[in-house]
């Protein structure tokens, strides 16, 4: 490892105790996680590592990641820490966690992170290659809440099991062919799950 990596690697892990002493100071004040989940917080920084060693090989330049229903921040933190060179946008509804994430964002001193406190349906911004969720509901679902933010082709990572051939056919029926698909096991449990797909396309009433 060269000498500005080995630096970039200090400061990132350095960074990541300093947001898991944020998560631990501020849990119950604005309800960020129970305390079972606080308990096993590396276990959960380590699985959101999972997106980062994903998306690494894959990312341009000028690719911008948005993590939707970003909660306490994961994978969004990890995600930003590890690529600071690109816009990361963490979208998250309730207020309480958006305000989590602001003081994560300043204490960090995250210049590429910008935190949305409303519903994604409703934010509006340039297009995004990647958008990553851990618990937001089906494929369908994440598509069509982010459908206004894709570009050409999108690609959509979720923590879960292998996608099925009925949540696959659901999906088919109004992106039209899934154009790559992917499945890797997370260092902790679990699998994540990547599809690359048109992006933009009409969605149905109800997903």
């Amino acid at each position: 490892m060269r000498g500005a990596e080995r630096l970039f690697h200090v400061k990132q892990s350095s960074k990541l105790s300093a947001y898991k002493d944020l998560i631990k100071t501020y849990h119950r004040t604005l309800d960020l996680m129970s305390g079972r989940a606080v308990a096993s917080l590396d276990e959960k920084v380590q699985e959101a590592q999972g997106y980062p060693d994903f998306i690494a090989p894959r990312l341009s330049p000028s690719d911008r990641i948005l993590d939707i229903g970003s909660g306490a921040g994961l994978p969004g933190i990890p995600l930003a820490l590890a690529f600071p060179e690109q816009r990361v946008t963490l979208v998250e509804r309730r207020q309480r966690r958006a305000n989590f994430l602001r003081i994560v964002v300043g204490q960090l001193g995250l210049t590429n992170v910008e935190v949305v406190g409303t519903d994604v349906q409703v934010f509006q911004a340039a297009p995004y290659r990647w958008v990553c969720a851990q618990a937001v509901g089906s494929f369908s679902l994440l598509y069509c809440l982010t459908r206004h933010l894709h570009g050409d082709t999108v690609s959509i990572l979720s923590r879960r099991s292998d996608l099925s051939p009925t949540e696959q056919g659901a999906l088919e029926r109004f992106t039209g062919p899934i154009l790559d698909a992917e499945s890797v096991p997370l260092p902790t449990h679990g699998k994540l799950v990547a599809l690359r797909l048109q992006g933009g396309r009409p969605c149905p009433l109800s997903v």
